[in-house]
């Protein structure tokens, strides 16, 4: 659980791409699985980690927000 709590709070800009990175992909895991088998509260933790990310750094990459918001 620590590892996870850590892709939320890193602070370091490598730290940050990589966990963005990090997220949207386990983000693309568990939205791949069948609905009953999805983890809600963690898809809801990426995805407000992602926003998050994207108002608070403006110079990131910024993913589809759109796409992102459609999966909620």
């Amino acid at each position: 659980m620590k590892r996870r709590e850590r892709l939320f709070t890193c602070t370091d800009v490598k730290e940050k791409l990589a966990a963005r990175r990090l997220l949207e992909v386990m983000l693309d895991i568990e939205l791949d699985r069948p609905e009953d088998e999805m983890d809600t509260e963690f898809i809801e933790q990426c995805l407000d980690a992602l926003l998050k990310k994207d108002s608070s750094e403006p110079h990131l990459p910024a993913p589809c927000r759109s796409s992102m918001k459609q999966a909620r």
